[in-house]
Formats: structure tokens, C-alpha cells, sequence
């Protein structure tokens, strides 16, 4: 698998009519792996992101690799912010961060309980906001606010 550094990355998309507006005079150092989420993200992209972000932030520091993993965030007119994963040249990095990709492309799930995990979240959250009665009654009388009671 061959990972293209960010500098190319971002040649590529503005070549082909995608301006990004990035510059930085490190992009040589990243690789581009191909696993990003934006805003409007389902939860299994939301959780494979985390997991292998988390995976490979485990692996570079347990390395000692400084700036073994990072996320870039940008800002996008048409979906809000978008944020990639990009790894630094280290050959342990690499190897690890192909083996991912390459588990992910082959399952479609990088980590089954984190998926599961964020699904329960997300499912409280909607239940949360489903059953937002209106609770001015309870907190009026919760701090008996004067004049209000009666």
C-alpha cells in the first residue's frame, strides 16, 4: 500500500479543481491514509476513526514516536469541518497504520465494542431528546423561584 504525503495530497486535489488553501512547510513529513470523518459522519465512520486513531496513538507512543499520529481538521463550505488522519514517515508507523487500513477495507468494522459503545451513546442521546418534556414546572419548584409558585 503506498500512502501519498500530504504535500502531494493537496497538489493533487488543487491540480484537479479542488482547492484546498492549505500550506504548511511540514506537509513532506505526513502521509495521507485515507481515513477521515466530517461533520455529518454516521457513528461507524465516527468510531472506525477513533479506534484507529487510538490504535495508532497507542502504537507511537509506545515507540517513543513523538509525532507518530495526527488528526488535521479543516474547515468545508459544503460539509461543515472535515478531519484526516495523516501519520508521520516512521516505517513502524507505516506498517501499522497499512495493516488498519488494510483490516478495515477487509471487515468495514475496525472495532466492534467501540462501534456498539458510540451506537448506545447515540441512542441515549436520541431517547434524551425525544422524551424533553418541558421541565420548567420541576425546576420552578426545584428552586422555588418566588412569585412563580404562587
Amino acid at each position: 500500500m503506498q500512502f501519498k504525503t500530504l504535500s502531494d495530497y493537496v497538489y493533487e486535489c488543487n491540480r484537479a479543481g479542488q482547492p484546498t488553501g492549505y500550506y504548511d512547510t511540514d506537509s513532506e513529513q505526513w502521509l495521507m491514509i485515507g481515513i477521515a470523518q466530517t461533520r455529518d459522519s454516521d457513528t461507524l465512520d465516527v468510531s472506525n476513526f477513533r479506534s484507529i486513531y487510538n490504535d495508532l496513538k497507542k502504537i507511537a507512543d509506545s515507540n517513543n514516536i513523538e509525532y507518530g499520529v495526527e488528526i488535521l481538521r479543516f474547515g468545508h463550505w459544503a460539509c461543515g469541518w472535515v478531519e484526516y488522519l495523516v501519520i508521520s514517515k516512521d516505517d513502524i508507523m507505516i506498517k501499522e497504520a497499512e495493516k488498519a487500513v488494510q483490516y478495515l477495507r477487509e471487515s468495514g468494522l475496525y472495532d466492534e465494542d467501540d462501534y456498539y459503545e458510540e451506537l448506545y451513546k447515540q441512542e441515549q442521546l436520541d431517547n434524551d431528546y425525544d422524551n424533553d418534556d418541558d421541565d420548567s414546572d420541576d425546576i420552578i419548584s426545584q428552586y422555588d423561584i418566588a412569585g412563580i409558585n404562587g
